[in-house]
């Protein structure tokens, strides 16, 4: 094996390597040119793990993805617009299969026309040098890399390049792609390239595009392990306040919140929201509510960003007591999420309120009442909203240690109905 092909059994598990050798086999008995392309080959260079696979075609990318599904046991999901297909083979191995095509765009910000092309078309569509990047898997030429536009060279140099002049103006999310990959691997933009996305950014060329594909931009960001230094570089740029105008970043909160995250992680929490949570704070609420409307981010987003100002007021009056009952604790912090635990909790950065998390999640989120409507039914209290008013006062009751059984729990709703406290 040449060094790039033992580069692939070193880098990928052994299931996905013999699976790609396959793929070259299969593409010689078709007579086409198989290639691994993009990311997953920058990251086997850079020594990084990395199983989300692109394969590119040389002839009809759909066909063949329906040949391996036949020769290898799987099924395709296809997307005929733009020749590709997703293959999904046991165990559990899904890749992107696409033919090698040529894109143009009618005007900046379009979604590209796609036409058919060769190898070396397919990589200058590209978006930087270091993704222009492929390997052959055909047999005779497996591992052999292809890099016609100084990926490999750009990557040794850590250098962030586009592959043309018209790139930043073919597709603006590159813009915030440029700032993850220059963060992500501690990068630099190249000098010519950071002058285009400034000049691009200057130009107000993400309003070209739409707001789903800036706020799934900005979501990838958020998702990297550690994104402040990303965020920093978009506010740095003019990005943020592009894209909300007031929006800035909280530096100390971004640390507190990465430090809640490792104190806290007995709750399972969606990080990128409890970032995206930190960016929108310094924010009014209807100017947060219209800006994740804008990128259309899920509506669970939205719902949180509202809760997260409604828990603060919650949290602040739970602060104040200087020796809450378990019943307050929890009256405090119920239907308050875990992210919203986290940011609040990451904001605030009192001991207090963590220790109150901790008994809420661990103690008093697993409280229930034994007693139910069909209890007092039985007690002969008339039905009605009066049925919610005891139960509540018996949970609370049950929180704070002061009933603890069925018995006493129906003991203490009877007394309620009887001496008229509801």
């Amino acid at each position: 094996m040449n060094s790039f092909a033992t580069l692939m059994a070193r880098g990928l598990p052994e299931r996905i390597f013999g699976c790609l050798k396959r793929m070259g086999r299969e593409g010689d008995r078709l007579g086409v040119g198989v290639y691994l392309v993009g990311g997953a080959v920058r990251d086997l260079l850079l020594g990084v793990r990395n199983i989300d696979l692109d394969i590119v075609v040389e002839g009809d990318g759909i066909g063949f993805a329906r040949w391996l599904a036949r020769r290898m046991g799987g099924r395709i999901k296809r997307y005929d617009r733009f020749g590709t297909a997703l293959l999904v083979l046991r165990p559990g191995i899904k890749l992107d299969l696409a033919s090698a095509r040529r894109e143009s765009y009618e005007r900046p910000g379009a979604l590209p026309r796609v036409s058919k092309g060769d190898l070396q078309a397919d990589l200058y569509r590209r978006d930087f040098t270091i993704n222009s990047l492929a390997l052959c898997l055909n047999s005779a030429r497996f591992g052999k890399l292809f890099d016609p536009y100084g990926g490999r060279k750009d990557l040794e140099e850590g250098v962030i390049r586009v592959l043309h002049k018209q790139s930043f103006s073919d597709d603006p999310t590159r813009i915030i792609r440029a700032v993850r990959f220059e963060q992500r691997y501690d990068f630099s933009l190249e000098q010519e390239t950071e002058s285009l996305l400034k000049e691009a950014v200057a130009g107000g060329l993400l309003s070209r595009v739409s707001g789903q594909r800036i706020g799934d931009e900005l979501i990838l960001i958020l998702k990297e392990k550690r994104p402040l230094k990303a965020i920093k570089r978009l506010d740095e740029f003019g990005i943020l306040s592009f894209l909300c105008p007031g929006m800035k970043v909280d530096e100390e909160l971004f640390h507190q919140i990465e430090g809640a995250f490792s104190r806290l992680n007995f709750l399972k929490v969606e990080h990128w929201t409890v970032y995206l949570l930190a960016l929108v704070w310094g924010i009014d609420l209807k100017r947060a509510l219209q800006f994740a409307r804008s990128i259309h981010l899920p509506k669970r987003v939205s719902a949180l960003i509202e809760d997260s100002r409604r828990g603060k007021g919650k949290v602040d009056r739970l602060l104040q007591l200087s020796h809450p009952r378990p019943s307050q604790i929890y009256r405090a912090l119920e239907g308050l999420s875990s992210e919203i635990l986290v940011f609040l909790l990451a904001r605030e950065a009192k001991p207090k309120l963590e220790e109150y998390v901790g008994i809420m999640v661990r103690e008093l989120s697993k409280v229930k009442l034994i007693i139910s409507g069909n209890d007092l039914k039985e007690l002969g209290i008339p039905q009605g909203p009066i049925y919610r008013r005891i139960l509540d006062r018996v949970f609370e009751a049950r929180l704070d240690g002061k009933v603890k059984g069925r018995a006493d729990e129906l003991g203490m709703a009877e007394r309620i109905w009887r001496e008229d406290e509801v």
